[in-house]
C-alpha cells in the first residue's frame, strides 16, 4: 500500500544510506513492530496449529511466508520510490494493528492491514502506477519462486518444508490480490488508472497461483 504525505519540517531520525536508498531508524522500528503484531496476531487465529506443529515452527513459518511477503512487498513500493527520487518510509498503523489484533481474537476472519509506505512528492500517472504495482509484483515473484522449488526439489523436500512452499504460494498470491484490488486506496485503483494491460498481467497470474494453491495441485 502507498500514501502520499507534505514535508513538514523538523528533525528527522537517523539515516542508512545505499546509494540513493535510505532506511531510518523509525523504519527499522516501525517495519519490526508491524511485523510482531502480523505474527501475533496470526498465533491468535492458528491456535490448534501451533499445538500441532510447535511453536518455534509456526515462528519459522510465518517469517519465511507472510513476514516475507509482507516486508518484501512493502520494500518493493519503497525502493521504486526512491529510484525516482522519492523520499519514501514504511509506516505501521498502530490503530489497525490494535484493531485486527482484536478481530482475531473473536472472529474467524482474518484481515491484515499492517500500514503503508509513506512518498514525499507528486509522481505522475506513470510513476505512480509503477511504484503502485512494484509490492504486488515482489509477491508474484515470490509466488513463482516458491512454486520453482516445489517443481525442482519435490523429491527431496519432507512435508514440514513442502507446507511452507503450499504456504508460501498462497500467503504472496492472497497478499498480491488484495493489494491489487481497484478501489479505496489499494495499489490497484492507481495500477489500472495507469496501465489496464500491466494491471491484467500482474492479477491474472496471482488468481492462477492463488486458485492452484487451494486445490493443492503445487505440492
Amino acid at each position: 500500500m502507498v500514501e502520499y504525505i507534505h514535508y513538514t519540517k523538523s528533525k528527522g531520525p537517523k539515516l542508512f544510506k545505499f546509494g540513493k536508498y535510505s532506511f531510518s531508524t523509525t523504519e527499522i522500528i516501525h517495519l519490526t513492530f508491524a511485523l510482531i503484531m502480523i505474527t501475533a496476531t496470526l498465533m491468535l487465529f492458528q491456535k490448534e496449529k501451533i499445538k500441532y506443529i510447535g511453536f518455534i515452527n509456526f515462528i519459522i513459518i510465518n517469517l519465511l511466508t507472510i513476514g516475507l511477503g509482507f516486508v518484501l512487498h512493502e520494500l518493493g513500493h519503497k525502493f521504486v520510490a526512491q529510484h525516482f527520487g522519492f523520499i519514501s518510509e514504511f509506516r505501521a498503523d498502530f490503530f489497525m494493528l490494535t484493531i485486527i489484533f482484536i478481530f482475531a481474537l473473536f472472529s474467524p476472519i482474518l484481515f491484515l492491514a499492517p500500514g503503508a509506505v509513506l512518498i514525499l512528492g507528486r509522481p505522475t500517472r506513470r510513476e505512480n502506477g509503477i511504484i503502485s504495482v512494484a509490492g504486488p509484483l515482489v509477491n508474484l515473484t515470490l509466488a513463482t519462486i516458491f512454486l520453482l522449488i516445489s517443481f525442482i526439489f519435490k523429491p527431496y523436500l519432507n512435508d514440514f518444508t513442502l507446507y511452507i512452499i503450499w504456504l508460501g504460494i498462497w500467503v504472496n498470491s492472497f497478499l498480491g490480490i488484495f493489494n491489487m484490488l481497484p478501489f479505496w486506496v489499494l495499489d490497484g485503483k492507481k495500477v489500472l488508472t495507469w496501465n489496464k494491460t500491466i494491471y491484467f498481467t500482474v492479477l491474472i497470474p496471482l488468481i492462477f497461483f492463488l486458485v492452484g494453491s487451494f486445490n493443492n495441485r503445487f505440492i
